[in-house]
Order: structure tokens, then sequence, then C-alpha cells
């Protein structure tokens, strides 16, 4: 797993961990072997957004591990926009991640960043795959970054966890 703080996106060093919820599913992207050519393609996938984009990730990640799509608005799935579309259809967002949320950088860059949320640390991070294996979201990065986090999963779902 890296360590990673999003505000100056340096890699601080490689670590096992077994933070990561039991049963998520963050691996298997239909598209990985296309990219990140089908990207710079603008191929489009079955949820109407680019493939190998972060979007086009979290919304595979989503429904292979049972969560809702059925709330994505074609052509306004730009990451910046996912915060405003969850709040259109009435899905709560939060600045405390999950396992199983979105994370959302809407300001990160021109479009935004989402990733899929794996797993909680201690120390109020949490980890997200990445194309290298897991990265840790430091708190001090969280700080700094002002994420939102898409919750998609019931209290009940969370409790399973």
């Amino acid at each position: 797993m890296k360590h990673i703080a999003l505000c100056s996106t340096i890699a601080v060093g490689l670590i096992a961990t077994a933070s990561s919820a039991a049963g998520v599913i963050a691996y298997g992207y239909p598209y990985a072997s296309q990219c990140p050519g089908a990207g710079l393609a603008e191929r489009v996938d079955r949820w109407k957004m680019y493939t190998c984009n972060c979007t086009s990730y979290v919304a595979w990640a989503l429904n292979a591990n049972g969560e809702r799509t059925d709330w994505f608005i074609p052509g306004s799935m730009d990451a910046r926009n996912w915060v405003h579309v969850a709040h259109l259809k009435g899905i709560a967002v939060g600045r405390l991640p999950r396992v199983g949320a979105v994370a959302v950088w809407p300001r990160l860059s021109e479009f935004g960043h989402v990733a899929y949320v794996t797993g909680l640390e201690r120390d109020g991070g949490f980890d997200r795959p990445g194309r290298r294996g897991l990265v840790r979201v430091r708190r001090s990065a969280r700080c700094l970054t002002r994420e939102r986090h898409v919750h998609l999963r019931s209290e009940a779902a969370l409790a399973s966890f």
C-alpha cells in the first residue's frame, strides 16, 4: 500500500496492510488491459463514462459490490459533479469516509477525481485502489483537500462490515 498525500502527491512508502474490509471487490476492472489507450481514445463504458478514467473505475466498483448505479446522469458524471448529482438523487453525502463510499475531490483537477473507499485507517485516513496496489489517503491530506463522500450503503448494510 502506498501512503500518498493528495495535496502534494508524494508517495512515501510501500507497505502491506490488512485494513481493507473483507469482501470488498476492488480488482477486476474489465477495461484494465485496454488502459490508458481506451481512455485517451474516449471509449465509453456501459455506465456511459470514459473507460480507464476514475469515474469508469468507480462505476465498475460500485456495480461489482452491489451498489446502486441507477443514479448516474449520462453526460453529467465528471468527477467534479458526483456530489451535486448525489444531492439531486437524494443520496447522502458527508465528510467522513466509509467502506463502499465514493470519495470525491471536485477541485483536484479540471474534472475532479473520484475513488472507491475500500478500507478505513485508525488515524482517520482511508484506503482506495490505485494502479499499483492500495493507496492510503492520509488524514492530513484529507484536511487539505476537503473531499466529500457519497454514501450509497444503508446503515444496516454498513453494520455487516
